[in-house]
């Protein structure tokens, strides 16, 4: 798996940054990244020789469309070489730039998410996020719309599912929420090599390595029940995995689904509903979509 990624686009961001993503086979990266800095000083360039990647990050100040013209401009050199000859632009995103002293940012009814520990408050508890390049700092709605569903379900059922699995952990934040809310077993799974070496951080640092641990194991080679599937992922990757989740959640139990937009959340609702999914509950913010579902279940908590 690569060491680079890019970082999770932050829309209630007030700063960002063009960040582009570009595949340089062998000898390329070199020449590449330094064109790239004549026509762009201040970019920052990192190298994955590994994964042939070069990640790009340009300067917070400046005209984002003169960086995407130079970027065109380095890559048509490359025009008409042959296939795995040229570099390939993956993606372009705009990431946050993290602010000194960043405020504190509601997220769960049940306790505070925190990114700086002398913010900590003996008593109250909390989750102390170092998230790193990896998705899911909070901020994004696909995740405050899971963490949503998590609160309802807590607040609902008369005790929090046990033993949870958490697909697309990214930084690890929702599985460790479980774990806050009262999972005894949580199990992240990413394909993300650096995605998971934060969550497993993240766990030390809230003290929950005992009863939450990450992995990059396929669904299809884990082992259940689960009374709890929390899956934020894009539409396009949720819609393979339906199968997996009836396999995996034992009856009675449940499904957060995230990460969908306008009427994807329907569309996934009717796949999983000829499954054994019935619908409990649906939270929404802008465009992003959420829901909670309960298999083989009565569709109420």
């Amino acid at each position: 798996m690569s060491g680079i990624t890019l970082a999770e686009y932050d829309p209630a961001a007030p700063r960002q940054q063009l960040h582009a993503l570009l595949k340089a086979p062998g000898a390329l990266a070199a020449g590449l990244s330094e064109r790239l800095r004549c026509l762009c000083p201040g970019i920052v360039v990192s190298h994955d020789s590994e994964g042939e990647l070069l990640l790009v990050a340009f300067p917070e100040a400046g005209e984002r469309a003169v960086f995407l013209r130079a970027l065109v401009e380095v890559l048509d050199v490359y025009s008409g070489a042959p296939a795995g000859t040229a570099p390939e632009l993956l993606e372009t995103r705009l990431v946050a730039v993290p602010e000194v002293n960043e405020p504190e940012l509601p997220f769960s009814r049940h306790f505070r998410l925190l990114t700086d520990p002398t913010r900590i408050i003996p008593g109250e508890p909390y989750l102390l996020l170092k998230h790193g390049t990896s998705f899911g700092s909070g901020r994004h709605p696909s995740t405050r719309l899971a963490m949503a569903a998590l609160d309802r379900l807590a607040e609902g059922a008369v005790v929090f599912p046990d033993r949870v699995l958490d697909v697309g952990c990214g930084s690890g934040i929702l599985a460790l929420a479980c774990g806050l809310l009262g999972a005894r077993e949580v199990l992240g799974v990413d394909i993300e090599a650096e995605a998971l070496a934060v969550a497993a951080g993240n766990a030390e640092a809230n003290n929950q390595a005992d009863r939450v641990c990450f992995s990059a194991q396929p669904l299809a080679e884990l082992i259940g029940p689960y009374e709890l599937l929390v899956v934020n992922v894009t539409g396009a990757v949720m819609g393979g995995m339906a199968g997996e989740f009836a396999r995996l959640v034992c009856p009675g139990g449940w499904l957060v689904v995230s990460g969908l937009q306008g009427r994807q959340l329907g569309e996934m609702v009717e796949v999983l509903g000829r499954l054994g999914f019935a619908e409990v509950e649906q939270f929404s913010a802008g465009p992003w979509r959420a829901g909670l579902l309960q298999f083989g279940g009565s569709g109420s908590v």
